[in-house]
């Protein structure tokens, strides 16, 4: 698929594509014939699977980055609220995590706007955390 074919398929603008390049925020292509990139059917339609929605773009909270082919989100600690999201599978209610975070734990951030990210924590310090596989929402 071609820088032109992708942005089609996308509904963005070939300098989108070509921007989400350089940022790293789409797959590295498959190929590249001469300087263009080329990219799988497949490779493409994994990532608008993954790909946030329009709710994304207006987060100031949250940035997001790929590590190999997996999608991981920066969060920002002093920009949202932080949950335990483990104890929604016991039916309790979410915890606030207001002190370090252990990796491996599932947290829940909502932002002011009430946009939130879902994930596992890979990394943690005091200023932000890293979740990988991240799941989006925004207010309805």
């Amino acid at each position: 698929m071609s820088i032109q074919r992708v942005a089609e398929v996308a509904s963005l603008t070939v300098r989108s594509v070509s921007s989400y390049l350089a940022r790293g925020d789409i797959p590295e292509p498959d190929y590249r014939v001469g300087k263009s990139p080329l990219w799988k059917t497949e490779t493409i339609e994994r990532w608008l699977e993954r790909r946030p929605g329009k709710g994304w773009r207006g987060m100031p909270s949250f940035s997001r980055f790929m590590s190999g082919q997996t999608p991981m989100v920066e969060i920002y600690r002093q920009r949202v609220k932080l949950y335990d999201a483990s104890s929604r599978d016991t039916g309790g209610p979410m915890k606030e995590l207001t002190g370090s975070v252990e990796i491996g734990t599932r947290v829940l951030a909502v932002a002011p706007s009430q946009e939130f990210v879902m994930g596992v924590v890979t990394r943690a310090d005091d200023d932000r955390i890293s979740v990988k596989d991240p799941g989006f929402g925004t207010p309805r």
